[in-house]
């Protein structure tokens, strides 16, 4: 079975920080179950990113074993927008995904200062 459509996944989840990007299936499902003690065995996708921040790994159970996807970002400035606050995991949506995925970050930004009087005459 391939991937599942992305809005099927319980939860995604997002290593934050670097993760050590020589680590396969085995590595990365136990990083998933002993440091985050989350069961890497359930309807969950893992998404890990190495030190430079140019690729990624997703590790997700699929019923009948573990599939592991490889994302590479080429171009000059390409590099993910990852949180690097260490030892945490999040948990984001499908929108966060996304916009990572094209170069943003998922932390919203602090947006405008909230008006407090307007004389508009």
């Amino acid at each position: 079975m391939l991937m599942k459509n992305i809005e099927e996944y319980n939860h995604i989840y997002i290593a934050c920080g670097y993760t050590d990007m020589r680590k396969g299936i085995d590595g990365l499902a136990y990083i998933a179950n002993e440091k985050f003690h989350i069961n890497p065995f359930e309807s969950n996708l893992f998404l890990f990113c190495g030190r430079r921040r140019k690729f990624f790994k997703a590790l997700s159970w699929e019923g009948n074993g573990f599939s592991l996807y490889y994302r590479r970002f080429d171009g000059k400035g390409a590099s993910l927008k990852w949180p690097m606050c260490r030892e945490e995991i999040k948990d984001i949506s499908v929108h966060q995904l996304k916009s990572l995925l094209e170069g943003f970050s998922i932390v919203p930004g602090q947006g405008f200062e909230t008006i407090k009087s307007c004389d508009l005459y």
